[in-house]
């Protein structure tokens, strides 16, 4: 017939002739609740409480995740409304009684729901983030520390990222079935995982390949010649120094190419672009020295 706001106080008002029979319909974050026939005379004033409905995001190992973003939803899955979650994990609600109703988080890049929900009560509920870890190593088995990794979505957008830590490990907590790739980026190259489905805590492993220089001039080693490492297109990533037998060795992602330098002496030589695993030689005199 007509409808009102509540105000500051929670409440709306209507004027009715005396003993009026009349139902109250409340509308309230996607929900409706109908008072059923009040007869005004014995009850002027109706009082609906909503029920808090709570969401707990947490990581892997028990600890709260904040700034996720939560959706409230109605059961045919519009959308109602959204909070974030707390330094505590959570997100809050107050729904109507008897409300039908999902919660969707949306977190590093991926979404996870509730399915319906039916509240006739304050409720919670939780939900457990997976690990998605990378472990970076090189050729020998050794952590690469402080690469960067990406977290990306399975269609390759960027999500956020990590550095490894000492072990060579980095860690993303993602939602469950969250398809995501992991990239590397290490030494001028990068490399991609294929698309993982998240279904429980997971490690992917990622390991370079040696790219060896033997840097020699009339055959004779040059120790402590500088060889720099360089992408294929020219630019500088980072510099050895050869050992006593004059090899310098550098550790870069598979499927990438690089090219390798070194100048003695105002001479400077270049390799030709390659990919790793590989072992080059280079005598400056252009000796043809044995293997």
């Amino acid at each position: 017939m007509t409808h009102a706001r509540t105000d500051t106080d929670g409440v709306a008002t209507f004027e009715v002739v005396p003993d009026a029979q009349m139902r109250l319909e409340v509308v309230y974050n996607g929900a409706r609740h109908d008072t059923g026939v009040v007869d005004t005379e014995i009850t002027p004033l109706v009082t609906v409480a909503t029920h808090a409905l709570s969401f707990d995001l947490v990581s892997s190992s028990g600890l709260p995740l904040a700034g996720a973003r939560v959706n409230l939803r109605r059961a045919d899955e519009r959308f109602v409304t959204h909070a974030r979650t707390s330094a505590a994990g959570r997100a809050r609600f107050e729904v109507l009684p008897g409300a039908e109703t999902i919660l969707e988080v949306v977190y590093h890049g991926a979404s996870a729901d509730t399915g319906p929900l039916h509240v006739v009560t304050d409720r919670a509920v939780e939900l457990r983030t997976h690990a998605l870890s990378l472990a970076l190593t090189d050729s020998t088995g050794g952590a690469h520390a402080n690469a960067r990794v990406n977290l990306r979505r399975a269609d390759g957008r960027y999500v956020t990222h990590q550095r490894t830590d000492a072990d060579g490990v980095a860690t993303f907590e993602v939602v469950p079935d969250a398809i995501m790739r992991l990239e590397a980026s290490l030494h001028g190259g990068v490399r991609t995982t294929a698309p993982t489905q998240v279904q429980a805590d997971t490690r992917l492993a990622m390991q370079t390949v040696p790219l060896t220089v033997r840097v020699t001039e009339s055959c004779t080693a040059l120790t402590g010649q500088r060889v720099d490492l360089r992408r294929a297109d020219g630019r500088f990533v980072l510099y050895r120094r050869a050992d006593a037998e004059g090899e310098a060795r550098l550790e870069v992602l598979p499927e990438v190419s690089h090219r390798v330098s070194a100048k003695r002496d105002g001479v400077t030589w270049t390799s030709d672009a390659m990919t790793a695993p590989a072992a080059l030689r280079h005598d400056f005199a252009g000796a043809a020295c044995a293997q």
